[in-house]
Parts: C-alpha cells; structure tokens; sequence
C-alpha cells in the first residue's frame, strides 16, 4: 500500500531534488507538455548558485541568490516537502520519511549539502 504526504500517490514523473538541476528538469518537462510532475525537496528555500561566482568576488550580497522553493517550481509541478529515504526501482517507489510516492519515470538530482 502507497502512502503519500502528498495528497495522491503516483505520478508520471518524480525528481528527487529541488535544487538547480531538478528545478530546471520539472520546468523542461512542464514545457514540453508533462504536467504530472512532483520534486521532492526537504528545504524551503532554493540557492540560485550561478550567481555564487559574483558573491564570491564581492559584487553581489548572497541573499540575492536565495528564493523561496515555491516561486521557482514549475506552477504545475507538485512539491512534496519530505526527505528521500529511498528508492525501490522494482515497485518504482520513492520512500519518503512520511510515506511514499509511486512513479512512471524518475530523475534522480540530490545536488549537494550545504555546511
């Protein structure tokens, strides 16, 4: 049995990341027309870190490359805000710490952790 946080169980797509490069796969996906998409991302807040090469050299303040995690995902795209746990390609399930979610097709992008 399937339990989801995220009010529905399966989608079509499910990136597990809400970083740079799962941001920009669910709004290419979004584009070309699949609008079942849901990211899984823990954090509320989203680094824009191609602007980290001009903070580091003192021309940009780096709160300028912080946004809130919804106002970069594709409108369309659901965000499931829990932590991957872990994967089970057979059953094609992500589990998450609260439940699980079910998929057709997974993109894989955790990006990096922060200190």
């Amino acid at each position: 049995m399937t339990r989801s946080i995220s009010g529905k169980s399966h989608y079509r797509v499910v990136i597990i990341g809400g970083g740079d490069a799962g941001v920009s796969v669910a709004a290419r996906l979004n584009r070309c027309g699949v609008h079942d998409v849901a990211v899984v991302e823990p954090n509320g807040e989203h680094y824009y870190q191609p602007l980290w090469t001009l903070v580091g050299g003192g021309l940009v303040d780096a709160r300028k490359s912080v946004r809130h995690k919804s106002s970069v995902l594709p409108r369309r795209s659901r965000w499931i805000r829990d932590r991957a746990t872990g994967v089970d390609p057979e059953n094609r399930v992500v589990e998450l710490r609260a439940g699980t979610v079910g998929y057709d097709r997974l993109v894989v992008a955790p990006g990096i952790q922060l200190d």
